[in-house]
């Protein structure tokens, strides 16, 4: 069977009970609520009108001696409104006199039911009331009745007036307060952010609740208190915490702070949670608006950049002029990456060359080109070296003007850097092939330009296509560098061998003319046959070189003796030595150093550096041969007092074709060194070669492992 409160397929009636004694508030709730209503309070009659008007409710239940407005005069306010004409109003009252009844139906009420209450008969009441009961005044009566009522009334409203300037008043004052909190959130757009529309809207909420302040604590745990909590302090008496929450999922909270004195009273709490709704609704609406905002401005960038990218990769592609890629690499970065861009290239020898730095502002042009002059060094600290050691990239995203000194290397840098003033900057590597060919530096100067991630796939994509574009401007610069050398070495060649032939075809007129001059004839034969020595060992060299590149030596590996390999060496070199009239030195141990390898190519090896210390030696210069066992390696070295090697040659002279000097002054083809260097990785060693710079010398050390190298060809 349905329960009382449920007579509607089990929706609950909802019954407002206005009525200032706390026991029998208690005690209707719960025999009503037993019976299957809802129950709602208030405590005095206002408070009871305006949650009447606010809230729907089936009947109002009406203590008739209520304080301040008694029971007949808030039954007549609210029969007043249209809202509430057909809801059934009963009073209640402990203190019956004659008339009171009557009275009570003439004010407004459809029923009245004394004090004590009947609990078993109460809820069976008011369900008949519920149903459509109504009790009336006869007719020949109530005239009567509402002339009294209305005496009454007019009296108490005179003896009230004060009362009622109060209430107007305080109508007023709420009516003012929601008009300063529908203020605060009607112009608010989402379009102002988070923090802008909590700075806007929190000091006129602020006003409305009459707080001295009011803050939004966001992502707090969940359990705030509804009631206030007083923290008494210096400064704030009283603190409310509101919860903020959108369809179930919690926010924050709101707090309210109130001065000494100055507290929020019972009924600020339904302007609170007014509030609180306002807000939550109005933070959710924001983040929705910035989250769309931060993926629409993603999106963009994305777009932009993948546009620059594309032109980025056409422009670099468009040239393969090694340094006027460099150049353009920085012309691309500025501004769209950076406000100073600093391109440093790592040189063969492992120092590194400033090659390019680009400032968008010509009015710090000078400080640039000073700038250009500060190299940095790989071995030094600083992000630059440290990119160079490492291959990784390094992002500063805030510079202070204290971390200047820290990175400058003299009083003058220092003085550049500050000119600059650098406010956060990125250094990418140039990659290319598993290797470091320099770093780019990203500087922003403009101040409020900060790096972040984003920025830095920015910069490292378009130094991924900087790299590309520089590599293969630098494999065209080897291959036309090839090419030009080889062009030089035909030219040589053919030099070469025009000069063998005059000797030889005068050596053969003399045979043909003195044939009975023995000395005559003995010189030219001589002559031929060491011009025809040289054009067999030119060849053979070429002939080596061809096989090696085919993959066609087959070495013969025995042990050896290595004093006898180097003293076969000399016996082939000593006729150049004493040529040139230059000196020899000869630096052996004296136990003996056995090594498996071809006799005929190590011999080979040690010729051909010989003949290359020779050939770069001035007359009367020394040149020393030297061996040594150092553990289970053999190291041969061949030094000479002769022309040097400049810095930048050193790892470029065992490139095919490559002089050190300029053609015709005493340079050879550039294949002896290059055939030197394949032969001693066929024996699974190395060689290296040392100077000091131009005039100071040079020095080849060859290492070879006592039991001959891996491989065989």
């Amino acid at each position: 069977m349905a329960q009382a409160g449920a007579p509607h397929g089990g929706k609950r009636e909802r019954l407002l009970y206005i009525e200032d004694d706390p026991q029998s508030r208690t005690l209707v709730r719960s025999v009503l609520e037993a019976a299957g209503y809802e129950v709602m309070e208030a405590e005095e009659g206002l408070s009871g009108i305006e949650r009447a008007l606010r809230e729907p409710v089936n009947l109002i239940l009406l203590d008739l001696n209520l304080p301040e407005v008694d029971g007949h005069t808030v039954a007549a306010i609210l029969r007043t409104f249209p809202k509430l004409s057909a809801t059934p109003i009963v009073g209640i009252t402990a203190y019956a006199g004659e008339g009171d009844r009557e009275r009570t139906l003439v004010a407004g009420c459809d029923g009245y039911i004394p004090k004590p209450i009947d609990v078993d008969r109460f809820p069976q009441q008011i369900t008949e009331f519920l149903a459509g009961k109504r009790e009336r005044v006869p007719a020949d009566t109530e005239n009567v009745f509402l002339r009294d009522l209305n005496q009454r009334l007019v009296l108490r409203l005179l003896a009230q007036l004060d009362e009622l300037k109060r209430l107007n008043n305080h109508v007023e004052e709420r009516a003012r307060r929601l008009e300063e909190i529908h203020e605060a959130v009607r112009d608010l757009t989402s379009e102002l952010g988070l923090d802008a529309l909590l700075k806007r809207m929190l000091p006129s909420v602020a006003r409305a609740l009459g707080a001295a302040e009011v803050i939004v604590e966001l992502h707090q745990p969940p359990g705030a208190r509804l009631a206030p909590t007083v923290e008494p302090t210096s400064l704030v008496d009283v603190e409310w915490k509101f919860p903020l929450a959108v369809r179930g999922r919690p926010l924050g909270f709101i707090i309210a702070r109130y001065l000494p004195g100055s507290g929020p009273t019972p009924e600020d709490e339904h302007l609170f949670k007014i509030v609180a709704n306002h807000v939550a609704i109005a933070i959710e609406n924001a983040r929705l608006y910035e989250t769309e905002r931060a993926a629409h401005a993603a999106a963009e960038a994305a777009r932009r950049r993948a546009a620059f990218l594309a032109e980025a990769s056409a422009v670099l592609a468009s040239s393969l002029d090694y340094d006027a890629t460099l150049s353009e690499v920085a012309r691309l970065a500025v501004p769209s990456v950076a406000d100073l861009c600093v391109v440093d290239m790592l040189e063969a020898d492992g120092s590194v060359r400033r090659a390019v730095v680009f400032a968008g502002d010509a009015d710090k042009g000078e400080l640039a080109s000073a700038l250009r002059r500060h190299v940095p060094d790989t071995g030094s600290l600083g992000s630059v070296a440290e990119t160079l050691r490492s291959g990784q990239p390094l992002v500063i995203a805030d510079i202070p003007d204290s971390l200047l000194p820290s990175i400058a290397r003299d009083p003058e840098h220092l003085r550049v850097l500050r000119g600059l003033a650098p406010k956060s900057a990125m250094v990418v590597p140039i990659l290319a092939r598993g290797r470091t060919l320099g770093a780019i530096t990203f500087v922003a100067v403009e101040a409020g330009r900060r790096y972040e991630p984003a920025d830095l796939h920015f910069a490292e994509d378009l130094t991924a296509r900087a790299a590309l574009a520089l590599d293969n401007a630098r494999l065209y610069r080897e291959a036309h560098d090839a090419d030009r050398r080889k062009d030089q070495f035909l030219a040589v060649l053919a030099h070469e061998l025009r000069a063998s032939l005059a000797p030889i075809a005068s050596g053969v007129e003399i045979v043909r003319r003195y044939e009975e001059e023995e000395d005559a004839v003995r010189r030219a034969c001589n002559i031929i046959d060491r011009r025809v020595q040289y054009q067999t060992r030119l060849l053979d060299d070429l002939l080596d070189l061809a096989r090696i590149g085919h993959g066609k030596i087959d070495l013969q590996k025995t042990e050896l003796n290595l004093a006898s390999v180097i003293a076969n060496a000399l016996d082939v070199t000593r006729p150049l030595v004493e040529g040139r009239q230059q000196r020899l030195s000869l630096s052996l141990p004296e136990t003996p150093i056995m090594v498996t390898a071809d006799a005929t190519r190590l011999e080979q090896v040690i010729v051909n550096l010989l003949t290359n210390a020779v050939r770069y030696t001035p007359s009367g210069g020394l040149i020393w041969v030297a061996a040594e066992r150092e553990g289970d390696t053999v190291v041969v070295r061949v030094r000479d007092t002769g022309q040097g090697i400049p810095p930048e040659m050193l790892q470029r002279v065992f490139d095919l074709y490559t002089q050190v000097g300029p053609s015709g002054e005493g340079g050879g083809l550039g294949i002896g060194l290059a055939l030197v260097q394949r032969l001693v990785h066929l024996h699974g060693g190395t060689v290296d070669a040392h100077s000091e710079g131009p005039g100071r010398g040079a020095e080849f050390v060859v290492r070879l492992p006592i039991t001959g190298g891996p491989r065989t060809t």
